[in-house]
């Protein structure tokens, strides 16, 4: 009996060694993927902000600016102009950012576009749409996820459009998940090819870190992040444009609260 004893010993304190063993391992394959992914977010958070600061649109908003002063419009050139610093400062800020209130985001995309109409002589107009019974403030979202791509329906979609252009955001809870979806009415997916082509750099830089930060964003749920792009000229030939969905994981503020104040 205390041989069989003996061994049961045995074998249970070989399982508890095993096991402990096993945790160690574990454990430190975990910590060591959070690492990586927290030194690929900061390497991202790098990409965007160089992303972000385009050097046609600065160049291009400051003109638009100068040509308020030069025609004697002070008071609206002193407008544009406060928005323009208040912008860069944004993106300066956010760019060190994990996640910013939706509240935030919406204030920074309402200021962009607003620029971009100065830049481009208001050629075109844009609706921001969100959940009447949420609350923006308490919502948390990584920054500037839209950004390109509203950017991209700007510089590709509107160009050879006739007419005024418009834009549609949308930010919407679906269960889980927070829905975006950026619409537009300009000249379409394989209209825009050529053009996108021979200002590719610019455009793939940004949209392709987006790719990335979703990626990374996901891995983290152990999900599969999904851009879908539709041509609505494919659907409905009556209609012309791009409409960009893609979901992240849904974020309130008392779950990010911390992590978005110490990054």
């Amino acid at each position: 009996k205390n041989s069989r004893k003996n061994i049961w010993l045995v074998i249970m304190a070989a399982c508890l060694s095993l096991s402990g063993v096993a945790s160690f391992f574990i454990y430190k394959y975990l910590r060591q993927k959070h690492v990586i992914a927290s030194q690929k977010a900061n390497l991202l958070k790098q990409k965007l902000l160089l992303s972000q600061m385009n050097p046609h649109f600065i160049f291009n908003s400051l003109n638009a600016i100068q040509s308020y002063i030069f025609g004697q419009n002070g008071m609206q050139a002193s407008i544009y102009l406060s928005q323009f610093a208040q912008l860069m400062r944004m993106i300066l800020d956010f760019s060190r950012k994990d996640y910013i209130s939706l509240e935030s985001e919406l204030e920074f995309l309402k200021l962009y576009m607003e620029l971009q109409q100065l830049r481009i002589e208001h050629k075109f107009t844009y609706t921001l749409v969100t959940d009447e019974h949420e609350e923006p403030e308490s919502v948390m979202v990584p920054p500037m996820l839209a950004q390109p791509f509203i950017e991209n329906a700007i510089e590709h979609g509107f160009f050879q459009r006739k007419g005024k252009g418009h834009i549609i955001v949308s930010i919407k809870r679906e269960g889980h998940f927070l829905r975006y979806s950026i619409e537009d009415n300009g000249i379409g997916l394989e209209s825009s090819k050529k053009l996108k082509e021979q200002n590719a750099k610019h455009e793939s830089l940004a949209i392709k870190i987006t790719n990335e930060r979703l990626k990374t964003l996901y891995s983290i749920h152990n999900g599969r992040p999904a851009i879908n792009m539709t041509d609505k000229a494919v659907l409905d030939n009556t209609t012309s444009g791009v409409r960009v969905t893609f979901k992240i994981p849904y974020k309130e503020l008392s779950s990010t609260y911390d992590q978005s104040n110490h990054h």
